[in-house]
């Protein structure tokens, strides 16, 4: 392979990439992180404003000071993840660069960039990525925002169209109309999330009109036209008139520089393929976050960035585990999903599928916080174990955090029924499905309550 400078070169522009670096210095490799300057900040700008909105929806506050806004938003950018701060990062050993660059396959592998050539034994590809344009005449010679675009607008818009169905714009879409811009979301598809089962779809498709916005899916644009406002033409519907158009389909990451064809890595597809060690076609070459693509992929846990590191650094023997992965839709309530859907579940198992749900009603501690709008659903198999779950509550993240854990480390359901929690908390829910799953196995003619009885029956003849 040759001489090389480092462990790990990071192409970066994400919050993984970040994270990835800082786990590399910690564990004492020489690592350098090459990211395009400003990009991160952006990006998280637009997550940030996304996520102080949705609280401001679930305070059902109404008042909004847009100006204070944008300053608390670029405020918390500045002091968001300080250990993952560029300045953070060089005191650790990190050598970052604020240069794009494209890789060459040596040997050694080496990033080539502007300023200098990073020769190293394996390289992380963890970049961002934009909305791409959709092919509708009139949008290209158009201004149009992206999700990052929004919060540097001096004023909350008071009409916003946005295309596309990304999860963090519906969020955004819910909790803007809560505040009194008028939204518009547009899409193509006939439903708001194509990978989850049609009934929870429909649930947070709810939740979105119920706040105030107009939505229109399977709905296509055919033109756009003037310039403030502008006109989008809907087939066999009124045009739809707007004073700002956001573009929110599904980001896709920035490869087309990185020369990835000369590694013998494909770009055909917008994102990575990569094997469970999330590893590409090239041998050193491997990748993590939302590069690798999914509907969920902006929302999802950072797992894959253990896994690509250690790879990276050693022997590639960390398999990724694609089941257990967590992701939460910021809407208000936020929905977390973790594993496979019922429907998913039905059509590989089948019959052996067992689909439990309660609503959030029926717990005393969303009525004693006056949140009873959601429910948890749990895909078990019949033989106890936890396959997946969907959650619709306020504290869907908390919840889902334990049924990970219980995924992740295949205890079951046994397991989770030994693990005692406190009432009235938002683990309740659990204690509730739990009891639902036990009173399916003891029901009249299953062979635990058959053999029950008739031990009972023997002892009291004795």
């Amino acid at each position: 392979m040759g001489f090389v400078d480092y462990d790990v070169v990071i192409v970066g522009g994400s919050l993984p990439a970040r994270a990835a670096a800082a786990r590399g210095a910690r564990q004492g490799a020489r690592v350098a992180l090459a990211e395009p300057p400003g990009e991160l900040e952006r990006e998280l700008a637009g997550q940030l404003l996304v996520r102080h909105l949705v609280q401001l929806h679930s305070r059902a506050a109404k008042p909004l000071d847009w100006a204070a806004c944008g300053r608390y938003i670029q405020r918390t950018v500045e002091v968001a993840y300080p250990q993952w701060t560029r300045s953070a990062l060089a005191a650790q050993g990190v050598d970052v660069l604020e240069e794009r660059g494209q890789l060459s396959p040596g040997p050694p592998l080496t990033l080539i960039t502007p300023q200098r050539q990073l020769r190293s034994r394996g390289v992380i590809l963890a970049p961002t990525g934009q909305s791409p344009l959709p092919p509708i005449p009139g949008l290209a010679e158009r201004a149009y925002l992206s999700l990052e675009d929004l919060a540097a607008l001096p004023r909350r818009p008071d009409r916003l169209v946005i295309l596309g169905r990304r999860p963090l714009a519906i969020a955004l879409a819910q909790a803007l109309a809560h505040l009194g811009t008028l939204v518009t979301l547009v899409s193509r598809g006939d439903r708001l999330l194509p990978e989850e089962d049609t009934d929870i779809s429909e649930f947070v498709e709810s939740l979105v009109i119920a706040a105030g916005v107009d939505l229109r899916l399977g709905t296509s644009v055919l033109e756009i036209t003037g310039e403030a406002p502008l006109t989008l033409h809907l087939p066999d519907q009124p045009p739809l008139v707007t004073d700002h158009l956001l573009l929110a389909s599904l980001p896709r990451p920035h490869l087309a520089p990185l020369n990835l064809r000369a590694l013998g890595v494909s770009t055909e597809s917008p994102y990575l393929a990569v094997d469970d060690h999330l590893r590409t076609l090239h041998p050193r070459v491997f990748a993590c976050g939302p590069v690798l693509g999914g509907y969920w992929a902006e929302v999802r846990d950072h797992q894959d960035v253990a896994i690509a590191l250690d790879n990276a650094l050693y022997l590639p023997r960390r398999a990724a585990r694609w089941h257990p992965r967590q992701a939460l839709l910021p809407t208000w309530p936020p929905l977390g999903r973790l594993g496979i859907t019922a429907t998913q579940a039905r059509a590989w198992y089948g019959p052996a599928v067992t689909v439990l749900q309660a609503p959030l009603s029926d717990l005393v501690s969303c009525h004693l916080s006056d949140h009873t709008t959601g429910f948890c659903r749990w895909v078990v198999h019949q033989e106890g174990q936890l396959l997946g779950a969907q959650i619709i509550a306020p504290e869907a993240d908390q919840v889902l955090a334990t049924l990970a854990m219980i995924l992740q480390h295949r205890l079951g359901l046994q397991g989770l029924a030994q693990i005692f929690r406190l009432p009235y908390g938002s683990s309740e829910i659990l204690n509730q499905l739990l009891e639902a799953w036990q009173q399916q196995r003891w029901q009249p003619g299953r062979w635990r309550r058959d053999w029950a009885e008739n031990w009972f029956n023997w002892r009291r003849t004795r």
